[in-house]
């Protein structure tokens, strides 16, 4: 158990959190549901009041709930939110808005873009810039994140022909969250043989409305 970091993927039902601690950096992916219940009191045992950066890999309600939630909390301030360059919705207006407003900074990035800070770096991997999908799953920002030489990797809502798209660009990870809370559609065999994660975090709700998620294996 490393003394000077951590992880921590929170419990939050359908939806997408997690918390990033770098010595005295904090780092959030995503934040679905449950704000109250589970984000803000895991804050505050923690003694967190600043997040430096805030990353929204797209701005569907089970990523964007909990987020909206903390920009408007006044015991909580954001330095700086990634965001990707697709369409936006009301909610991701409202987010970017209230992060402006309380003096932190909002950056549009895609592929290629990369933030390091004392050992810790994030490299978005998707999508490309001006690229353009129906399904705004496939806009999602992935991204995966190096703490201390180990490396975590956070797909988003991605499926399978946008895992395909990015396969060269992917090494050994140590942590998988995987991608659409277990859908049949994404974390095809092909991505696992590449990465080949230590760990898979499945965050979804008991007995959700999307029926069972599927099972996976390998070698």
């Amino acid at each position: 158990r490393p003394l000077n970091w951590r992880v921590m993927y929170l419990d939050v039902g359908q939806g997408d959190c997690a918390v990033i601690e770098w010595k005295q950096h904090v780092f959030i992916v995503d934040a679905g549901p449950k704000y109250e219940e589970v984000l803000k009191p895991y804050l505050y045992a923690r003694g967190i009041t600043r997040i430096d950066g805030v990353l929204l890999s797209h701005a569907d309600w089970d990523h964007i709930e909990g987020l909206l939630a903390l920009s408007q909390d006044p015991d909580f301030s954001i330095d700086r939110l990634w965001v990707g360059e697709g369409k936006e919705s009301e909610h991701q207006t409202l987010l970017e808005s209230n992060i402006e407003r309380n003096g932190g900074v909002v950056q549009r990035v895609s592929a290629g873009y990369s933030f390091k800070t004392e050992g810790f770096c994030v490299t978005v991997l998707s999508p490309k810039q001006n690229a353009e999908h129906i399904d705004s799953n496939e806009d999602a920002l992935v991204a995966l994140i190096e703490v201390d030489n180990r490396f975590f990797f956070f797909p988003g809502d991605i499926g399978e022909n946008t895992e395909k798209k990015i396969l060269h660009e992917l090494q050994d990870v140590d942590v998988l969250k995987v991608a659409h809370h277990g859908s049949r559609y994404s974390t095809g065999m092909d991505l696992l043989e590449r990465i080949r994660p230590e760990l898979a975090v499945i965050s979804c709700g008991r007995d959700n409305r999307y029926g069972r998620n599927k099972r996976f294996r390998y070698n």
